[in-house]
Order: structure tokens, then sequence, then C-alpha cells
């Protein structure tokens, strides 16, 4: 992802862009596979730019959720780790911007047991969002986004198992 730091400085750069940061949090639901830590509480940061009356552009971000549960009368800690980069397509609508967007997802999930054995493991999938912002003040906006990720093959807990999650998030920002 280091290499579309430069395009985001130049789309930033132009005067038919927009740039927006936003803080994004919510909750991962990683589904009965992942049980008992399958319901993340999540948080992080996400910049997309796409032209300012709306169109194509693009996203990029970065999302941290952690669980906690038993198994066996042992405790259990997730922690997932989320990078993600696709296209985003806009509208605007007078002070709302509904939007759809897709792309790559690499989903990196830390699992720590009270025992202190530990596991980790990493994978590409795909994600797709849909959501809407509403604009207020000066350059700020407000909003809440579904995602759904796919194709996520992760060990976890000595076994393989889906890891494709639902996303529930809202988002604060400030676009430029």
């Amino acid at each position: 992802m280091k290499h579309l730091v430069p395009l985001l400085f130049l789309l930033a750069s132009c005067s038919t862009t927009t740039t927006r940061i936003m803080a994004v949090g919510g909750k991962n639901d990683l589904g009965s596979n992942l049980s008992p830590a399958e319901e993340q509480v999540s948080g992080g940061l996400e910049i997309s730019s796409g032209p300012r009356r709306g169109g194509l552009g693009f996203e990029l971000g970065a999302r941290y959720g952690q669980d906690n549960g038993t198994a066996s009368g042992i405790g259990v800690t997730t922690e997932s780790y989320e990078y993600y980069a696709g296209g985003r397509y806009e509208w605007r609508l007078g002070d709302w911007s509904p939007y759809l967007a897709a792309g790559l997802t690499e989903l990196r999930l830390r699992s720590r047991e009270e025992s202190s054995s530990s596991g980790h493991d990493s994978d590409l999938g795909y994600y797709a969002a849909l959501g809407a912002d509403y604009h207020f003040g000066a350059g700020w906006h407000f909003g809440a986004s579904l995602r759904k990720t796919v194709d996520h093959d992760i060990k976890f807990l000595g076994s393989e198992t889906e890891a494709d999650a639902w996303q529930y998030l809202m988002r604060l920002g400030y676009a430029f």
C-alpha cells in the first residue's frame, strides 16, 4: 500500500478532487467459526479521494479489532488487523453522499490463550461496502457503512477456518 501514498497526495492537490480523512469505529462480526471471540469492537482510519461532484475515486484504510471470550474454560483474546484499498463510487445529493466501494483486503489475525499459547495468520481477500455520509459545517461529515469481507481463510486455535466478516461502522471525518 505504500505505493498508493504518492497517488493520494497527487489527487489531494487537484482542485477538482475531494480528499477525506475519517475515523471509523464499530463492530466486526467474524461469524461463529471464530467463537468465542467473533464479535470484535474495531476502530481505524480511512482515506478516500474522488471528484468533488461525485464519481469514481479510491479509498484505503487500516482497522484494528479485538474480542475476548472463553473456550473450554480457557480465556481467549483475538485481535485482527485489516488493511484495504479499492475503488469507490460516490454520488453527491445535496448534503448527503451515498457510496459503493469494493477492493482487496488483507486480514491479519492473532489469538492468545490464557495458557500463553498464541497463534497468528494472515490472508488476502475481497470486500464490498455501501454507506452514506452527511456533510455539515466547513468540511466535516458523519456517516455509517456496512462492509462484507470474503475469501479469508485463517488458522484459528489450531484449525483452518473462514474469517469472513460483516462490519457495521460509524464514520466521522474531514474533507479538504
